[in-house]
């Protein structure tokens, strides 16, 4: 597994990935602030909903990690404002949770060998709480692949 941030067509690093039969490279991209504008007005306009000034910066700020997310969120608030006509900076508080950060890390670990067997023969729970982010595997801090039988990304 080999984590890097944006690598340009050229790059050496990408090339040799796309290039290799046992590798794989994938973009993942965050929507800027024109996409992540046009997804908010697609969504409001759909839910026939307009969005104060203030909420929507506040909303803005907590869309962006991952389009799915965003999406799921503001159809969450769409929902939630239902039959109102505008939504406030409240509504947006109340009900949307930050989206703005693409958690990979679960993900990744789950990639590891090692990891998987653990994961695996630990309770359903356990297993969710972890995919979620919200526990690591075997208990070691999120992150430390050396405690966790990994190595470096």
């Amino acid at each position: 597994m080999i984590e890097a941030g944006d690598l340009r067509p050229d790059a050496a690093l990408r090339k040799t990935c796309e290039r290799a039969k046992t590798a794989v490279a994938i973009g993942c991209y965050l929507d800027d602030a024109r996409a992540l504008g046009q997804l908010i007005d697609e969504e409001l306009r759909l839910a026939n909903l307009r969005i104060a000034s203030d909420a929507r910066a506040i909303l803005t700020s907590l869309l962006g990690g991952d389009r799915q997310s965003s999406r799921n969120e503001l159809r969450k608030l769409t929902l939630y404002a239902h039959g109102q006509g505008e939504i406030t900076l409240d509504d947006v508080i109340a009900c949307v949770s930050d989206a703005s950060d693409l958690k990979l890390d679960p993900v990744v670990d789950f990639a590891l060998p090692a990891n998987r067997r653990r994961l695996r023969s630990s309770s359903p729970s356990a297993q969710c709480r972890h995919l979620s982010g919200a526990d690591p595997v075997g208990g070691a801090a999120p992150g430390d692949l050396a405690a966790q039988g990994g190595a470096g990304r």
